[in-house]
C-alpha cells in the first residue's frame, strides 16, 4: 500500500523508455510479481498509464522457470489475462509473440536484477543478450562529470 517505501518514482527511466519507443523498438515487461503488485509499483514508478510503454507485459513469469527449454516437462504456456497482458508462460513463446510484433526475428536485450533467476537461466536457455542491473553500485562508483 505504501510503494514510496520500497521504489522510486523514476521519470529517467520512464523518458529512456519512451525514446526507445519514438526509435522504433519493442519493449516487453517480464516480472515474477502479479500483476496488482505491478501496477502499484509501477503506477508509483512511471505514472499511471505505464503500460503504454510496452507492447508486452508478461506477469507471474516463475523466473528462472520462465527460461526453461522446449523439452522441460515444467515449462509453463502463456495465460492470456487481458490486452496485451499475460502471465506465467515461457521466453521461446513471447520470443514468438514479439517476432509477430515486430515482423521481424527480434533482437532481444534483457534487463534483469538477479543474476540467478534472471541472468543464468536466460544465458544457459537462450540466444538473448543480457544486462544486469546492480542499483548498489550507484553508491560505490564515482560520478564521472
Amino acid at each position: 500500500d505504501h510503494p514510496e517505501q520500497f521504489i522510486y518514482q523514476r521519470n529517467d527511466v520512464r523518458q529512456w523508455l519512451e525514446a526507445l519507443r519514438r526509435n522504433g523498438k519493442r519493449l516487453f515487461l517480464a516480472t515474477n510479481s502479479r500483476l496488482d503488485y505491478t501496477d502499484l509499483l509501477c503506477n508509483y514508478a512511471f505514472g499511471d498509464d505505464w503500460r503504454t510503454l510496452f507492447d508486452l507485459i508478461v506477469v507471474d513469469c516463475k523466473k528462472p522457470m520462465f527460461f526453461a527449454s522446449a523439452n522441460d516437462p515444467n515449462r509453463r504456456d502463456l495465460i492470456h489475462l487481458t490486452e496485451s497482458i499475460y502471465a506465467q508462460g515461457n521466453s521461446a513463446d513471447l520470443h514468438r509473440m514479439m517476432q509477430g510484433i515486430s515482423g521481424k526475428e527480434p533482437m532481444v536485450i534483457y534487463f534483469g536484477d538477479h543474476i540467478k533467476s534472471d541472468i543464468n537461466a536466460l544465458k544457459r536457455q537462450t540466444n538473448w543478450l543480457a544486462a544486469v542491473i546492480v542499483e548498489e553500485l550507484e553508491y560505490d562508483i564515482p560520478h564521472i562529470t
